[in-house]
């Protein structure tokens, strides 16, 4: 019965757009449909390839009967997000920087093999006709990350005198976005778009909800992470910070703590031109023993196990953690 109507109400459109009362009315078949075709359904995407074809959509129209205009769109969707691209002739293909970028504004993790599905949406007049979707596995891979439109301003920018501290896309949710800031002094904030007031959020009732235009937020001193739900325009800050500790950088008391920096290009952590002696140094939170990783294997990937401490050597380095993968990895060049 739904197709029935689906159908007559195809009809009527088609009509509305394509008969005058002295022509003769066109007819749409009830089984019209387009079909999908991937080509391959299997992809590990790959940096050195990113120029290359990682997926070939193609697709064909079946019984329409009709000489009308058609809109067509790629519609790829992970879990319950989706994206659409415009498409015009078939075939239509992707590169692996492309597809890439899809599969992370999913939501799709680096590294790990996903499912996307992928349809194409022919309209005809005002209404689409019936297709399947396609499944593809894809694994995507880590690249640089585009910061939002969003930043944080406050004093410690000197509410406009300095850049905007980004907001980045939370990895694997797409509806979070993170930033981390340094208060030096305790101050005030708010989030605003592309650097300029016209569109910003502030707090008016200090309840974690944000407002359009609300009240300035109030901060002190210290390094935080503030993580903002785009969808239910709620925000959370927390201290955060993570730093290089031992005896191979200035040494293992409190006050000792080398601050790393957020890379959110590579949602990486780093501190660069780092002097270091020979020694050992491990990697802590929050200026505290209570999480704290180091490398006993000396391999490059982090462990909490006894007797861990990363033996360094004299020199100036550039320390990155990449605290986003499983397991977590550094290294010191």
């Amino acid at each position: 019965m739904k197709r029935i109507i689906y159908i007559m109400s195809l009809l009527f459109t088609l009509c509305l757009v394509g008969c005058d009362k002295d022509q003769e009315k066109v007819v749409l078949n009830s089984n019209a449909n387009v079909t999908t075709t991937v080509t391959p359904n299997n992809i590990v995407l790959e940096k050195n390839n990113d120029t290359q074809t990682a997926l070939t959509v193609a697709w064909e129209t079946h019984n329409v009967n009709v000489q009308i205009s058609s809109e067509y769109k790629a519609i790829f969707s992970y879990k319950d997000k989706e994206t659409q691209v415009s498409v015009t002739t078939s075939p239509k293909t992707f590169s692996a920087a492309e597809l890439n970028k899809i599969a992370i504004d999913l939501g799709m993790k680096v590294g790990e093999t996903s499912e996307m599905k992928v349809e194409i949406e022919q309209k005809v007049g005002a209404l689409s006709l019936p297709t399947q979707k396609q499944v593809v596995k894809v694994t995507p891979y880590a690249d640089l990350i585009d910061p939002t439109q969003w930043g944080v301003v406050g004093g410690f920018t000197q509410w406009g005198g300095q850049p905007d501290v980004p907001f980045w896309k939370v990895i694997g949710e797409s509806s979070k976005y993170v930033a981390y800031i340094t208060i030096k002094e305790a101050g005030e904030i708010k989030f605003r778009k592309d650097n300029k007031w016209e569109e910003n959020f502030g707090d008016d009732g200090n309840d974690k909800t944000l407002e359009k235009g609300g009240a300035n937020i109030k901060v002190a001193v210290g390094r935080y992470k503030i993580l903002w739900d785009i969808d239910a325009n709620t925000y959370t800050i927390e201290a955060y910070t993570w730093s290089i500790i031992g005896d191979g950088a200035k040494g293992w008391n409190a006050g000792d703590d080398i601050p790393l920096e957020y890379d959110g290009t590579t949602n990486t952590w780093k501190a660069t031109n780092v002097t270091l002696k020979d020694g050992g140094i491990k990697f802590r939170f929050n200026n505290d023993w209570g999480i704290n990783w180091g490398d006993k294997n000396m391999d490059g990937v982090l462990d909490q196990e006894n007797d861990n401490n990363i033996k360094v050597t004299a020199g100036t380095y550039t320390i990155t953690v990449d605290f986003s993968a499983t397991p977590h990895t550094y290294t010191i060049k």
